[in-house]
């Protein structure tokens, strides 16, 4: 499935912002909720986080994006219960009333994602990323599927080959970048795959080597987009609902990271945090780990949510909205991977 595809609007969302005051040792967390009152809606969801602390929403079908005060999660959170009552507008059957209550735990993924945090060198970080997400998964050894074994390395690539790349390419790698390849290697995860070193090239040229794309639909490209990836790289590809690619643009600030897909080429799409500013390589990366590996615990990990004690920056969640039943409310919070950081 590729990363534009995922962001799709179920039945419902609400969409939380989780940001730690401090890091492992903080006594609270602090949660911003946005939620979509879909024109259709009436009536209200509650978020206990705990006994003495409960969040209401209200649901009055005014079609709008609707952002909550922040609001303050004791830190030793260990499950949340969400319950409520909508009624809402089936396409077919008209008018429903759906009602439900569900417990979800919590399942700590700091350990795990602390290391893409973490000032070592990316290959470090890789290495150990890799290794405390096996021990996630073992610990939960009651769940189904183990996302990690997907998880595959070329091995350390030679300085001199990267030399190679970057006289080829003519512009130089982001230092982290190198880095993983000399430490850890071209990672790749299931069919999706860091580019190898051997297939560095101008982006447009990897379009054809490694997509597989006819040079005639290059020549369809604004001129704007021509020039963009005749001067980047893609460094990593997707391999789903088509190929999709993250592609390096060099530059003097330091150099832009894009996201592209092979169905819509002239609609490059430029990486930027939630300050709206450009992520650099280490941003990038955790980004790219999250919707690309992180994303598959949604399924493994189906009864729970995940807390990421060692972001200094607002961890996004979004809480889904099903009706399987017509009656039956079910609702659980899920990380925006979209908008990790």
């Amino acid at each position: 499935m590729s990363i534009q595809k995922r962001f799709v609007y179920g039945l419902g969302w609400l969409v939380l912002a989780l940001s730690e005051v401090g890091m492992a040792q903080t006594t609270e967390s602090l949660c911003q909720v946005r939620l979509h009152d879909r024109s259709d809606y009436q009536g209200q969801i509650q978020v206990r986080w705990s006994s003495e602390l409960t969040t209401t929403f209200e649901f009055k079908g005014t079609d709008k994006w609707l952002d909550s005060p922040l609001i303050k999660v004791p830190a030793n959170i260990k499950e949340v219960q969400i319950e409520g009552s909508l009624t809402w507008n089936h396409y077919l059957d008209g008018k429903q009333k759906s009602s439900g209550s569900s417990i979800h735990h919590f399942v700590d993924f700091t350990p795990v994602i602390r290391n893409l945090r973490s000032q070592e060198s990316w290959g470090l970080r890789m290495d150990k990323f890799v290794k405390e997400l096996v021990k996630l998964e073992n610990k939960e050894a009651d769940r189904d599927g183990s996302p990690s074994e997907w998880i595959e390395s070329s091995g350390p690539v030679p300085r001199e080959k990267i030399k190679a790349a970057e006289q080829r390419l003519k512009f130089a790698l982001p230092d982290e970048h190198r880095q993983l390849l000399q430490d850890y290697g071209a990672w790749s995860y299931s069919e999706s795959f860091c580019v190898a070193v051997e297939d560095l090239d101008r982006a447009d040229k990897q379009m054809i080597s490694i997509w597989g794309s006819p040079a005639s639909e290059f020549a369809t490209l604004s001129a704007k987009n021509k020039a963009l990836y005749q001067a980047s790289v893609m460094l990593y590809v997707e391999s789903g609902d088509g190929y999709g690619a993250l592609i390096y643009h060099p530059n003097n600030a330091g150099g832009d990271y894009y996201w592209i897909h092979q169905d819509n080429l002239d609609e490059p799409t430029k990486l930027v945090d939630s300050q709206d500013k450009p992520r650099d390589y280490s941003s990038t990366m955790r980004w790219l780990i999250a919707n690309q590996i992180l994303f598959y615990y949604d399924d493994t990990f189906s009864d729970s949510t995940f807390i990421d004690r060692s972001s200094t920056t607002a961890m996004p969640y979004q809480l889904r909205l099903d009706f399987p039943e017509r009656t039956k409310l079910e609702a659980r919070l899920e990380v925006d991977w979209s908008k990790f950081e």
